[in-house]
């Protein structure tokens, strides 16, 4: 299947970043298809595709996102009904965007990495927290993933 693809730039981790997300809304991809654009970063996908399933306990489900920080497809992820982030598929990468509270964005500032610092200090702010956008290459990035969703969760 072809699958329309949009650059969108957005403001994340301290600058102006470029990424290629799957945007065409009536072209709804299966799990094959996000993966297969993910690419490189597959075997990072699956690792906290089955962290959130089996770790967090957490429903999935294929989903768009229109929001205008973080439009495409992914996949959303809820626990005990409540929803809490999306992984949005890039071409070659990922990017997992969750909700936090304050106090859950100071905790996991206090155990993370340089980068994933950046990510939490430029989240997009909402009433009592807000959203972090925090794009995925590498395993040390996963890890740090991992991390500020068992914070979430806890």
């Amino acid at each position: 299947m072809v699958i329309k693809c949009e650059l969108q730039i957005i403001y994340i981790s301290g600058g102006w970043k470029m990424y290629e997300r799957l945007s065409d809304k009536n072209s709804i991809p299966t799990i094959e298809d996000l993966i297969s654009h993910i690419g490189a970063c597959k075997g990072l996908f699956e690792n906290i595709d089955l962290f959130i399933t089996n770790e967090l306990n957490a429903e999935k489900k294929l989903g768009f996102s229109s929001d205008s920080n973080v439009r495409g497809w992914g996949v959303g992820f809820k626990s005990k009904s409540k929803f809490f982030g999306t992984i949005i598929a890039e071409k070659d990468a990922f990017t997992v965007v969750m909700r936090l509270t304050d106090g859950q964005i100071k905790k996991a500032y206090e155990e993370v990495l340089p980068y994933a610092q950046e990510c939490l200090n430029s989240y997009h702010r909402t009433s009592n927290g807000g959203w972090v956008q925090y794009r995925v290459l590498n395993m040390e990035q996963l890890d740090d993933a991992k991390n500020i969703l068992r914070i979430r969760n806890k």
